[in-house]
């Protein structure tokens, strides 16, 4: 038997050469030339932000700021605007017209209400409506850069086909969330051709994983794993949640999910998982050290979804992956005359 120590020496070994090899390069490394940081952020309202999110649009307003600089954009599209924080931060920092767009009535309220809050003069406005049918709003004038902070699912792709279909949409700063929600892969004929053409939901839940934080799993999770092993080996798979199921102990856990569920599992055949708790969290750990090439593939489908049509673009990781693991941007942009910075 290998000892504890060693195993668990062995195990960082490949999580790291499995971290390094999903292209989670160094920011700076990678910005193009004329992005990257030329100077301070300008002031804007961090009235309500927690500290994660104040991260987050600190760090895309050094990059909208850069694009801004060489690409002289006339307004600014902020898809799933949400409460307005990127939103009305870009109005004030980049003193351009700025349209939130989002699904949900209440958030654009909110967002809204956040310009009372600005540190400068800003014009910001939202449209309530579900990003597949929107079109354009007067204040989106010129040339156009879209925003998406973590658009969630189907939404990223669907903000790409409107990037590209839209002649005034010139600049793109995009990071995609959710992939389990996911629909459209792939999207590029390069990955297309060679992969399977699918990933299974199993994939695009361990994509959505953040191994860079290492955080234990929570008990129920082996708890759930338990119960699925004893409903498999009855012939009797549980294929729903079971929601409010809480419990620190496995008998418990198993006794309460009995009820629900109108099985009668044997408790004694409960005995022998009780000491495999600790080899299930390292399995689960090895399995989620995997999930940053899968987010990967989907990353350069999206990049090479993009160039196959002639826009220039690039992955660049502008959040720190442990305060927000999410971390790359899609930056993309149609200028011709800007050809020189791509390496």
């Amino acid at each position: 038997m290998i000892p504890m120590s060693l195993e668990c020496v062995a195990l960082r070994h490949l999580c790291d050469r499995i971290a390094a090899a999903s292209a989670v390069h160094n920011r700076h490394a990678i910005v193009p030339a004329c992005f990257s940081d030329s100077s301070e952020v300008p002031c804007y309202s961090e009235l309500g932000m927690s500290d994660k999110k104040r991260h987050e649009v600190t760090s895309l307003l050094h990059l909208a700021g850069s694009m801004h600089q060489n690409l002289n954009f006339d307004s600014v599209l902020d898809v799933g605007t949400g409460k307005g924080y990127l939103g009305v931060s870009l109005a004030e920092a980049l003193q351009l017209p700025v349209c939130g767009v989002d699904s949900d009535p209440k958030r654009c309220q909110a967002a809204e209400r956040r310009t009372k809050s600005a540190k400068a003069e800003c014009t910001f406005s939202t449209v309530a409506a579900p990003f597949g049918t929107f079109t354009t709003h007067d204040d989106l004038t010129g040339r156009v850069l879209i925003t998406a902070l973590h658009a969630c699912g189907e939404l990223s792709p669907s903000v790409l086909r409107f990037f590209l279909d839209n002649p005034a949409c010139q600049g793109l700063l995009l990071t995609g969330c959710c992939y389990n929600l996911l629909d459209s892969f792939p999207l590029s004929e390069t990955v297309g051709r060679k992969t399977s053409g699918s990933l299974s939901r199993t994939a695009r839940m361990l994509a959505c994983q953040s191994p860079l934080r290492r955080q234990l799993p929570a008990e129920s999770l082996f708890f759930r794993a338990v119960l699925q092993t004893l409903a498999h080996a009855k012939q009797t798979p549980v294929t729903k949640r079971l929601k409010g199921l809480h419990s620190r102990c496995l008998d418990d856990y198993i006794a309460e999910a009995s009820r629900r569920l109108n099985v009668g599992f044997d408790l004694e055949a409960i005995q022998p998982w009780k000491d495999k708790q600790a080899v299930f969290y390292r399995l689960l750990q090895l399995r989620n050290a995997f999930a940053p090439l899968i987010e990967t593939l989907v990353q350069m489908d999206w990049l090479c979804f993009l160039r196959e049509r002639g826009v220039r673009a690039q992955l660049i990781q502008v959040f720190d992956p442990v305060v927000s693991p999410r971390c790359f941007v899609i930056a993309a942009w149609k200028a011709r005359d800007l050809k020189e910075i791509v390496k």
